[in-house]
């Protein structure tokens, strides 16, 4: 049956009677206080109810049994005892594209940023044609591709003026996220040339987030690479 344990509260009664109202000091506010004598807890020794006349702490000193909190959550009526089935989420994988190698013309893009051609290629970064919400139509794009044990699973568009797509229902996951599957630690950086320029300088295990400062941080729970 239900018990009244003050002690799992933290309240020290001092006393052996079982009814009537007490005064005892409150674990809640007393170490705080000027006034460390102040029993300010009032106490019923019946029903197990608590009050604090000067933090306002209250409650009901009472510990439940294992069938007592059953019998209280059945009662309620959000409960549903039918287990929550977790469905293995699917995601939309990138449509083959009229990718091509990087251009001579975005090779010199990048390498007016510090990037070498060397790391274009290592990164599998292509070039092609893709509509672009934010200009209405097809525009020439640099394709950063995410891949994920070596499967391409998003890609992220850019044009030249900085603006940028993500494939719609694809998995989000960090950029070149391969590259620490066997490490221990790693760079991580927001956005994917600042990958890049770890890279160049050799940093391998980097990996960019896909979204910038983004409040969207689902990303954080993808499964690493195997």
């Amino acid at each position: 049956m239900a018990r009244i344990d003050w002690k799992a509260y933290g309240i020290e009664i001092g006393t052996n009677r079982a009814s009537g109202q007490v005064k005892v000091l409150c674990p809640q506010c007393t170490p705080t206080r000027t006034n460390k004598s102040d029993r300010s807890l009032s106490c019923n020794l019946a029903t197990g109810e608590f009050m604090c006349h000067h933090c306002d702490w209250h409650g009901v000193a009472v510990v439940l049994t294992d069938a007592e909190k059953k019998e209280w959550l059945q009662n309620q009526p959000w409960y549903n005892p039918t287990p929550i089935r977790h469905e293995k989420k699917t995601y939309k994988k990138p449509e083959p594209k009229n990718a091509k190698a990087v251009s001579d013309r975005a090779l010199k893009w990048f390498e007016g940023r510090g990037i070498s051609a060397a790391t274009v290629a290592a990164m599998k970064i292509t070039e092609g044609l893709e509509f672009m919400p934010q200009k209405g139509k097809e525009f020439n794009t640099v394709q950063f591709n995410y891949y994920k044990n070596e499967t391409l699973v998003n890609t992220k568009f850019r044009t030249g003026d900085k603006c940028f797509k993500l494939v719609q229902g694809a998995e989000l996951l960090p950029y070149n996220i391969d590259a620490i599957k066997d490490t221990k630690e790693c760079i991580i950086t927001e956005g994917e040339m600042d990958a890049l320029s770890f890279y160049e300088c050799g940093r391998t295990d980097v990996v960019s987030v896909p979204n910038g400062a983004n409040a969207n941080l689902s990303y954080l729970t993808t499964t690493l690479p195997t």
